[in-house]
């Protein structure tokens, strides 16, 4: 118990760093009914059509100089190596939505160091609802020339490595390739464009949560990531009395075993804390965590890293969506 106590003392210090820089504590290693014909898009009864006809592409820098080129509108908000804090996340996404709605632009790219890659393209995934292209890359010039491809539209944020393999955003990250970039600059694509999983457009957070694109939340929730050996529920106890955290992200290398033919044991039951807790797997792969094997009280984290995961529920606490049964429907 004094193992607990000083686990909870440690997080009272550091709640505020949480807070301020999304880490997952790690060192980072359905079909959509989405229509693409001509580049024209199809998501319930609403209609969006390629029909831009300019080639200037909106830039925005968070890392490095910002590009020199004809067609280039560039707009420099930080100059960071590492990962970006939520205030820094809403202010890019908030930046992003007021280009969408108020300039006639080809695409988006935003310019980062890659250990901002993942928490920059789930985020603005979740909290940029477009079908316009979002190209995370650390060459604006490079993605400038992908976000001027139609057939990179309804994606949702796409990365682009130094080597030139087109990753999707929405998913772990650097591990799901939906294209290349060939030898001449032009985008081998994989798959048609679509949204699926989570990000689909008939998704529960696409339908019932659409506040979610608020770039200006009232409230700034404390969410840490914590690992824990094993499955127990003295850690999440111990918080919720404190009442230092308002959720709660929690790793355990035992909470999902790999999937076998036996009947899984029954989760474990104990009292609901006063804060929504998610549980996920550790990082490394693609990887699903059911509710077979966590507390009754916890939100599964379907197949999102601690990072995503994390960054998906400090949105959800921001606007006010904090139940068990809302935030089950809300994660894959």
């Amino acid at each position: 118990m004094a193992l607990i106590k000083n686990l909870v003392s440690g997080l009272l210090l550091c709640s505020a760093a949480v807070n301020a820089a999304p880490s997952s504590l790690f060192k980072r290693a359905a079909e959509s009914n989405v229509t693409v014909s001509n580049a024209t898009l199809v998501s319930n009864s609403t209609s969006w059509a390629s029909n831009t006809t300019t080639n200037l592409v909106d830039v925005f820098i968070a890392c490095g100089d910002a590009p020199k080129g004809a067609d280039l509108s560039c707009n420099v908000l930080y100059n960071t190596t590492g990962n970006l804090n939520i205030t820094q996340l809403y202010k890019v996404a908030d930046n992003l939505n007021k280009t969408l709605m108020t300039t006639e632009t080809a695409g988006i790219v935003v310019q980062a160091a890659a250990p901002a890659f993942e928490s920059l393209s789930f985020f603005l995934a979740v909290v940029v609802d477009t079908y316009k292209t979002i190209i995370i890359t650390e060459d604006a010039a490079l993605g400038a020339i992908i976000a001027r491809d139609p057939r990179a539209e309804g994606r949702g944020p796409l990365v682009i490595d130094n080597t030139g393999v087109i990753y999707s955003g929405s998913l772990t990250p650097l591990s799901v390739p939906v294209g290349v970039i060939g030898d001449d600059n032009k985008a081998c694509w994989f798959f048609e464009a679509q949204q699926t999983g989570l990000f689909d457009w008939n998704s529960t957070l696409r339908t019932t949560y659409t506040n979610f694109t608020n770039t200006m939340p009232a409230t700034s929730p404390i969410v840490p990531v914590v690992y824990q050996e094993g499955v127990s529920t003295d850690l999440v106890s111990a918080l919720s009395a404190s009442g230092a955290v308002n959720g709660l992200v929690l790793i355990s290398d035992l909470a999902a075993p790999a999937p076998t033919s036996n009947t899984t044991a029954p989760a474990p039951a104990t009292a609901a804390p006063a804060f929504p807790v998610v549980c996920v797997n550790p990082e490394g792969g693609i990887t699903f965590l059911s509710a077979a094997n966590i507390p009754t009280f916890a939100i599964a984290g379907g197949y999102l890293t601690p990072l995503q995961a994390q960054l998906l529920l400090t949105i959800a606490i921001s606007n006010g969506v904090t139940g068990a049964t809302e935030l089950r429907s809300l994660f894959p």
